[in-house]
């Protein structure tokens, strides 16, 4: 559709336990999730969905319930919420460079919790997450400097930005826009440039809405950026690119997978929020500290009595709040389960 990204392509859709976690590690199974099996030329990974809605492949009769709609609807969690966190490859040990998806909750080792911005939400079912970009900068280049409406979207790995914003990447890293497979392409003296810069993008987010002044910069370091075009995407090598796409019209402005590197999101659909932190990679040594999103007006929240006081504070006991998953991820926000 011309509100998407140009992603499409038949599948064949089917019922199947799903469990999370590895077998035999005492995760969640549920029975009848759908499954869809992608024949198509540009989704080439997996991509699990977290919206709770349900949906209908038959009939309008018949919907069936989403993964995060049957965790919370067997109450093995204890809202309709979940965390999240893409994993960034460029750190290293002893800094943990593993992702982070919680439903139920969220690891409070994982964002830093002195800045943030909340998000209200959009009517749009296929971009439910927009916000603004008021800025952005890489030093003293001023690469966007008039304000644009943006989606977030994990199923593409890609920025999408518009034209003349694209250009001024390329004025500012010496890009070049390769036109047969469209990516912007680095040689071996371009990337080698870009490693001895190391230069770092700085978005500046608001809620898009004019009557608000809440800010939140997001800063990316060129490791973000440094990724591999594995075959098919760029012919039969592999290719080093800058994860830069050129976007067609505004219904394609999308951040995607590369910015969740240093975003660390909380969706709260029970009480309707959508909250955006810088991500934080804690010494590999930390353990996660699970806090419960508490359903509003609950009196128990994963079997504990809680007060209408402390909801959403950490459980006592070892009592782990949610579902925790490590991942290097990818995770479809909206999308329907997905593989290859």
């Amino acid at each position: 559709p011309a509100h998407s990204l140009p992603y499409s392509g038949n599948a064949d859709f089917g019922l199947d336990d799903l469990t999370l976690r590895w077998q035999g590690h005492g995760g969640p199974s549920l029975p009848h999730q759908v499954i869809a099996g992608y024949v198509a030329e540009h989704i080439y990974i997996g991509a699990l969905g977290l919206s709770p809605a349900a949906f209908n492949i038959t009939n309008l009769n018949n919907p069936l319930q989403s993964v995060l709609g049957s965790l919370n609807e067997q109450n093995i969690i204890p809202s309709s919420s979940w965390a999240y966190l893409a994993g960034a490859s460029y750190y290293s040990y002893p800094r943990s460079a593993f992702g982070s998806l919680t439903f139920g909750g969220y690891d409070s080792t994982r964002f830093d919790n002195r800045t943030n911005l909340t998000l209200s939400g959009g009517s749009d079912q296929y971009r439910p997450f927009l916000l603004g970009i008021e800025s952005i900068t890489s030093g003293s280049d001023v690469l966007l400097s008039e304000p644009i409406i943006t989606a977030l979207d994990t199923v593409t790995s890609q920025i999408w930005l518009p034209i003349s914003v694209c250009r001024s990447f390329e004025s500012a890293f010496g890009l070049v826009w390769n036109e047969t497979y469209s990516l912007y392409i680095l040689d071996d003296d371009q990337h080698a440039t870009l490693l001895k810069r190391n230069p770092s993008v700085t978005f500046t987010l608001s809620t898009g809405n004019d009557n608000s002044t809440d800010r939140l910069n997001i800063t990316l370091p060129y490791g973000a950026f440094d990724l591999l075009a594995s075959p098919p995407l760029a012919g039969n090598d592999t290719s080093r690119y800058f994860p830069l796409q050129r976007a067609a019209n505004e219904s394609q402005y999308t951040l995607g997978r590369t910015f969740f590197q240093e975003v660390y999101m909380i969706a709260d659909y029970d009480h309707g929020q959508v909250m955006l932190f810088p991500g934080v990679y804690p010494d590999s040594s930390v353990q996660a500290d699970i806090v419960s999103i508490c359903r509003p007006n609950a009196t128990v929240c994963n079997g504990i009595p809680i007060s209408q006081g402390n909801q959403g504070r950490s459980l006592g006991g070892g009592v782990i709040a949610g579902i925790v998953i490590g991942i290097v991820a990818i995770i479809g926000l909206v999308g329907l389960g997905i593989i290859l």
